[in-house]
């Protein structure tokens, strides 16, 4: 074993500087590019195909009320596709809505965030509570840190029957400069913290930011799993150049008992797409799932598929699914596997010609109580072709494609798909462009819930029908929901909960929460929509709707699966991210003065090692050429630094894996 001592400089943790609010700043990083998506009104060509053409979902169930509860200052709180703003605890009949403020309700910035809660599975609300987080700063000026696109969860503590003593949980990205854009896409910061439902304590607000390349843009998944462990996932995007940069930034949020508080640790992890034609790496959005016990957990990426365009194919390619497993909580993550999805063609109703079908822009993960996962997303049917130089194409036509549900039947070597629903709309835009009320685009945010056993599976998504409003795109969106028995195999037919009630057409921005409530076999989904006061207005005051009485019983579970087997590229499973290198844990950690960890390589490598701090800045990088293949020790000194939560980096060959210390 080759050993290697590396001196680490004087460092302590630094914090970061924060700056101001301005209303209408947006992510861009992983919209579709313009004029690459089939207009939803242009003609496509056509494609034989045997027509089983959608109509309007078989039943209908209109909710049993539809609650006005809290509100925002504009539409750009629950823009931009589902997140987790929604959240229910069987346990204590506790649902949470996490949102920005409405600045014209509450005294604060409209970077400040809020929260709705009730305390009896939905029925009454307590609204505005908080505030959760407070921007500082001049929100005219700078510094500033004003909070968007808030996620977050319940912790209830084991054994805990009061709603009061449990805890909302939020996640967020903040405004804070550390990310920029050539556009002052004013991106970076990250801010977390929890508040107490009673409200008796103040609320704990926590910052962090990022540094480039691998910067922090927009969360765009959470989860929690049952002993409350919290999960946010968010891309590694530098602005400054708008390119993915092949990793993850996976935060990992613990209950601590002494400080009532979530104690959140960001850790990178690598995640490759293939490139583009234009050799960038091109990746659309991403988002994370845990078991119900948190052991079994998902990464799934809607990314670019380069393979078949080295092949001689298409000269841009298509998106797939890429899923990558954990088995240990978290800890460790495998190689990601490429789902290829062209054995969907029985099910479609728009046939591909050339037998392939590409991913759309939305993806919600859920893991059921056995450890499978399952994923909503759109799809449909590859339009780029060969006689396309660049882009990504599908069509939008009613029933030309389709919602799926993409899961795993065993320990994720084997995957198939199920058709959702063919929705009758693909997007729409609101708003007008102006600088007042900018434009938005929105899908059918595809959502996936379950039961508190992770024995039913629920998936929902916001369609509008076109014969009640024959309006352009989905602008009048109603809730359809599709649900899955685990045990028995069995579907439900699609259910529109809000065809012909009070919010039919509606349900704008709508919101699922990961667990619904059980009561005896018959099953409350819980999820709310946020209402424009009209389409074009996407600058003013929202609300914020909670839809009551969506319920399922066992007996609907009776439509048989014809779920098809999906392959996986390459020879079962194609690794992204081949491995050139194994990094060890330092040991002893915690440590005091010195650490050392082992670096296997499986050749002579040029080594980079770099030490941050808990808010990426870069204390130690140190470059070791042709450092030897086989294992190495390396030890750390860090005799000079002060007390707290260090990470530690190796690149070999443009592959980056990190790890955690912690200096004592």
């Amino acid at each position: 074993m080759k050993k290697l001592l590396l001196f680490a400089f004087a460092a302590s943790v630094g914090t970061a500087s924060f700056a101001q609010n301005t209303n209408f700043n947006h992510p861009v990083a992983f919209k579709p590019k313009p004029g690459f998506v089939i207009d939803r009104d242009q003609k496509i060509p056509a494609i034989p195909f045997n027509v089983r053409r959608n109509s309007n979902p078989p039943h209908s169930a209109s909710v049993a009320g539809f609650l006005d509860i809290g509100q925002m200052t504009n539409a750009f709180g629950m823009a931009f596709g589902a997140r987790t703003a929604i959240w229910a605890d069987q346990r204590i009949g506790t649902v949470a809505v996490v949102h920005r403020i409405a600045v014209n309700v509450n005294t604060g910035t409209s970077g400040d965030l809020r929260f709705d809660v009730s305390k009896d599975r939905g029925w009454t609300w307590t609204d505005n509570l908080g505030p959760l987080f407070s921007a500082n700063g001049d929100p005219q000026g700078t510094p500033f840190s004003v909070a968007r696109y808030p996620q977050g969860g319940i912790y209830n503590p084991t054994g805990n029957t009061i709603p009061d003593s449990a805890t909302v949980v939020y996640y967020a990205p903040t405004r804070d400069l550390s990310n920029p854009g050539p556009n002052s896409a004013d991106w970076g910061g990250h801010c977390y913290g929890v508040q107490q439902i009673s409200t008796l304590n103040p609320a704990t607000m926590h910052q962090t930011s990022s540094t480039l390349p691998n910067g922090f843009l927009i969360p765009t998944g959470f989860t929690m799993d049952q002993n409350g462990v919290c999960w946010g996932i968010d891309p590694a995007n530098d602005q400054s150049t708008g390119y993915y940069t092949n990793n993850m930034w996976l935060a990992k949020g613990v209950w601590n008992s002494v400080t009532r508080d979530m104690d959140w640790t960001e850790t990178m992890v690598p995640f490759n797409v293939d490139m583009d034609n234009l050799g960038t790496p091109n990746m659309a959005t991403a988002n994370v799932g845990f078991s119900p016990n948190g052991q079994v957990g998902y990464l799934v990426v809607i990314g670019h598929n380069g393979f078949d365009a080295a092949a001689g194919g298409e000269p841009d390619s298509m998106y797939v699914a890429m899923v990558s497993k954990s088995i240990d909580g978290g800890t460790t993550w495998d190689a990601p596997r490429m789902i290829q999805l062209d054995n969907m063609n029985p099910l479609m109703n728009s046939i591909s010609a050339n037998g392939k079908y590409t991913a759309g822009f939305n993806v919600d993960v859920i893991v059921d109580g056995a450890g499978k996962c399952h994923f909503i997303m759109p799809m449909g049917v590859d339009l780029m072709g060969t006689a396309t130089p660049q882009g990504w194409a599908i069509p939008t036509a009613p029933g030309e494609w389709s919602m799926v549900d993409i899961f795993t039947t065993d320990g994720d070597q084997t995957w198939r798909g199920q058709v959702i629903g063919f929705p009758e709309t693909y997007n729409a835009d609101f708003g007008d462009g102006s600088t007042a009320n900018p434009t938005i685009s929105e899908g059918g945010r595809g959502q996936a819930s379950e039961t508190w056993d992770g024995t039913k599976l629920f998936f929902t998504y916001f369609d509008t029908d076109t014969v009640d409003f024959p309006t352009v795109g989905n602008l009048n969106p109603n809730m359809i929901t599709v649900g899955y028995n685990t045990t028995t195999n069995r579907w439900t037919a699609p259910v529109n909960y809000t065809k012909g009630s009070q919010a039919d057409g509606l349900c704008t921005f709508g919101g699922v929460s990961q667990y619904v409530f059980d009561s005896a076999g018959v099953y409350t989904i819980p999820a709310i929509v946020d209402q424009l006061s009209s389409p074009v207005n996407t600058g003013t005051q929202t609300q914020i709707f909670y839809l009551q009485g969506l319920t399922m019983a066992d007996a609907d579970f009776s439509v048989t699966d014809n779920s098809v087997l999906l392959n996986l590229y390459g020879t079962g499973i194609r690794n992204l991210n081949p491995v050139s290198f194994t990094l060890g844990q330092n040991y002893p950690n915690p440590f005091n003065k010195t650490s050392s960890f082992d670096l296997t390589l499986k050749k002579n490598s040029n080594v980079e090692f770099t030490v941050s701090d808990v808010v990426g800045k870069v204390l130690v990088n140190n470059q070791m050429n042709n450092l030897s293949a086989g294992k190495n020790q390396i030890t750390v000194d860090a005799t000079t630094f002060s007390a707290g939560v260090y990470f530690y980096s190796v690149t070999v060959d443009g592959q980056k894996v990190t790890r955690k210390m912690i200096v004592q």
